[in-house]
């Protein structure tokens, strides 16, 4: 079912972009944010943001692009911030710098950055990483771990032998971080491996459903792969399925699928234990370490997400036009600071606690640091948020074998729009769901059913309406 829609935000006011002029192009300022790391030609790649134990300042660590034309040693590399003045430096003695060699026999220079890592957030000296190795001609991959920073590394038994495989996730857990979980589809058996050393020894720990790879070159494992403990309670861990997002409730042992489909992310509210997830215009939230869910269609097409963790009910959320903020738990969102140039596509957000209206953004091109909402060159049009519901002729009509539903929402409510035979029997459930204020659009295919007169119905709240559609093949 192909779902179109067509947001109403409020009412923008335009600016005018205004760049000051600065020597230092890391600190070039703009209103509303200011430019604090510039690759140039390599651009950005990835951006990681890890919350430490009994920490309100989060480390931030961003990855560079590869740029085959300049110095080796910039393509792919890591770099972490430092917040007390602002620069940038090599994090943990060069151990996430990307790999290099010559490609044997055709003696081509190849770059391998560090495709997925992560970091125990009780000891950032704990790390484990995911690395193609370089100069092979047949694909190789290697896990690498360190309990020392970097000082010393060893290898962990995940290796892709010949193909390219990328794990499905790791993490550390956070009440011991002796204890690593690590997702892995290229062993026999596959699953999730646990370590209870650090990474020293492994062992087959679960064998969930088939799972998403962190990234992929395989179509039907396209990427967004995570495994993740639950801060708040580590007997709750949560891993991307192919199909729906897999919980599981005795820390990691097993695993069932959620409720919901699998996550483009999974984002903590440290304030109030809450959790939220998103893929596309759709987030989730749940109250319940993830038992239940409830889910709202908003204005953003989400490519990052971020809880104030001052404010619980302030969200911060990326997409390509820029930052939109939420000041009601992501049921309305705004559009709110999209100076950023020459990208506004963003990877990254960050925000430490007790830091005001301040808060870090990572876009494909550039860091930032924000710290006011700016509006320049609004892509939005200035649309009215619908002030009635209501439900249109369906088009075509008659129609074979599809056709447009097309519907609108004036408040935040549950609604559920289905399709009925000339017996009142329900045969689709087109929509049944919590959607925002706006126009929606949705198509129903009927290929599988008989000819005739079919009915639908939208229901939210007192307000209910039916319309019929004729079905002639």
């Amino acid at each position: 079912m192909k779902k179109i829609l067509v947001v109403f935000p409020v009412t923008i006011i335009f600016f005018a972009l205004l760049i000051s002029s600065n020597t230092n192009n890391n600190f070039t300022e703009l209103n509303g944010a200011t430019v604090i790391l510039d690759p140039g030609t390599f651009g950005l790649a990835k951006f990681y943001s890890l919350k430490k134990i009994n920490s309100s300042i989060k480390d931030i660590y961003v990855q560079y692009g590869v740029n085959f034309s300049t110095t080796i040693n910039e393509s792919g590399r890591y770099l972490k911030l430092n917040k007390a003045n602002s620069t940038w430096y090599i994090p943990i003695n060069g151990f996430l710098n990307a790999g290099w060699g010559m490609e044997f026999p055709y003696g081509s220079l190849q770059c391998c950055p560090v495709s997925f890592f992560a970091i125990s957030s009780r000891d950032t000296n704990l790390i484990i990483k995911f690395q193609i190795t370089p100069g092979a001609t047949c694909p190789d991959a290697h896990t690498l771990y360190t309990k020392n920073g970097g000082l010393n590394w060893f290898d962990a038994p995940f290796s892709c032998g010949g193909a390219i495989i990328y794990p499905n996730g790791s993490d550390y857990n956070p009440k011991k971080d002796s204890l690593i979980l690590f997702g892995y589809s290229n062993l026999s058996p596959w699953g999730i491996y646990s370590s209870f050393n650090a990474g020293s020894n492994w062992q087959i720990f679960s064998q969930p459903g088939n799972m998403r790879e962190v990234e992929s070159y395989s179509p039907e494992y396209s990427g967004y792969g995570f495994v993740k403990y639950n801060p708040f309670d580590t007997a709750f861990v949560y891993a991307n399925g192919q199909y729906r997002m897999l919980i599981s409730t005795n820390g990691g042992v097993g695993f069932s699928p959620s409720g919901i489909k699998w996550l483009k992310n999974l984002v903590f509210s440290y304030k109030d234990s809450a959790m939220y997830g998103y893929n596309g215009y759709k987030l989730y939230k749940s109250l319940n370490k993830g038992i239940s869910w409830d889910s709202v269609i908003t204005t953003v097409k989400f490519s990052s997400l971020e809880i104030n963790p001052d404010i619980p009910n302030i969200l911060y959320g990326g997409d390509s036009l820029g930052i939109y903020r939420s000041t009601n738990y992501g049921l309305n969102w705004a559009l709110y600071n999209n100076t950023f140039t020459p990208s506004k596509i963003i990877i990254g957000i960050s925000k430490d606690a007790g830091s005001g209206d301040t808060f870090y953004v990572a876009t494909t091109k550039k860091v930032y640091k924000v710290w006011a909402s700016f509006l320049v060159n609004s892509e939005f049009s200035q649309l009215p948020v619908p002030d009635k519901y209501e439900l249109f002729q369906n088009y075509p009509n008659p129609f074979n074998p599809s056709t447009s539903i097309k519907y609108q929402v004036a408040s935040i409510k549950h609604i559920k729009l289905a399709v009925y035979d000339i017996l009142g029997k329900e045969i689709a459930t087109l929509v049944n769901e919590k959607q925002s204020p706006g126009t929606y659009e949705v198509n129903w295919d009927a290929s599988s059913f008989p000819s005739g007169i079919y009915f639908y119905k939208i229901i939210s709240g007192d307000y209910s309406e039916t319309k019929k559609m004729i079905f002639l093949k």
